[in-house]
């Protein structure tokens, strides 16, 4: 999965940058895990193939220091969260798993948009919804990393791969929408906005490099057809968000790569949905 590649960790990182500690920035301690490495595909002899759904029941989870998944997650909470499944790196068959009768409830958990729903409440200051979310999606990153220790080529964790790559796409629209909040808060006069905008147009490219990876991964026949339809779905949702914070280049490229993908016979399944969703990409 070329996503491996992709430098989801320095995407959190240029977000903080962006943040900065000016007038109308998020203040409070930096998110713990937006420092975390970008996912790099470790060495063939490295690569885990899972045997089979041996995950752990909710309440073993709850046990080894998991929050409770029966209810939304605070950013700090996927932090401690990220920490536990760090735990079985050597044994990544007792990650949770998607649709599973096991462990299902607790994948559920770490997908779900409701851990950063808290982004959208105007009611709170924006000092507090930055921080929350940011942590979230650092955190994010970093299961996202954990679970790519296992070799999709095997059809192990492939599901997994793909769902959390859908929600780092919808945590990415809430960052999204957080800095464009911010940003027209931002004094011009101030010493540090130079760094903050750069700090933007890195943010940008790295959506860039995350919409490219999603469609690459739409590609990959190691993947179910079942899953990459999934993400076709996540696709779906955020692009038009995401589309219009990338760089001028990529919103030339994106629309001729999603032809291409249209033209490709062996995505023939998704030829019309990929179609549509060319044509509902803005324009402009």
């Amino acid at each position: 999965m070329n996503v491996r590649g992709f430098p989801w960790g320095g995407l959190v990182v240029a977000t903080v940058l962006l943040s900065g500690c000016g007038k109308g920035a998020p203040r409070g301690d930096a998110p713990a895990a937006a420092d975390a490495p970008a996912p790099v595909l470790p060495p063939p002899e490295q690569l885990v193939v899972i045997p089979g759904d041996t995950s752990l029941t909710p309440e073993e989870y709850i046990k080894l220091g998991m929050p409770a998944h029966d209810r939304a997650w605070t950013g700090p909470e996927m932090n401690k969260a990220s920490t536990v499944l760090a735990k079985f790196e050597k044994d990544l068959g007792k990650l949770p798993r998607y649709n599973s009768s096991r462990s299902g409830k607790v994948f559920s958990r770490i997908a779900s948009t409701e851990n950063f729903a808290s982004s959208k409440n105007l009611a709170l200051p924006l000092n507090m919804r930055f921080p929350n979310t940011l942590n979230y999606f650092g955190a994010m990153n970093t299961i996202f990393k954990t679970y790519l220790s296992a070799d999709p080529r095997a059809a192990t964790l492939g599901a997994e791969q793909l769902e959390l790559m859908g929600t780092l796409m919808r945590s990415a629209v809430a960052m999204c929408y957080l800095c464009d909040e911010l940003v027209p808060t931002l004094d011009p006069k101030d010493p540090t906005y130079p760094a903050r905008m750069r700090g933007l147009e890195t943010m940008r490219g790295g959506l860039a490099t995350m919409v490219s990876g999603g469609l690459i991964s739409l590609t990959e026949a190691h993947y179910t057809e079942a899953d990459r339809l999934r993400l076709l779905g996540s696709l779906e949702e955020t692009l038009p968000v995401l589309f219009t914070h990338l760089t001028d280049g990529s919103k030339v490229e994106i629309p001729v790569r999603l032809s291409e993908l249209e033209a490709d016979p062996k995505l023939a399944f998704a030829k019309d949905r990929l179609r549509a969703l060319r044509e509902k990409l803005p324009t402009k």
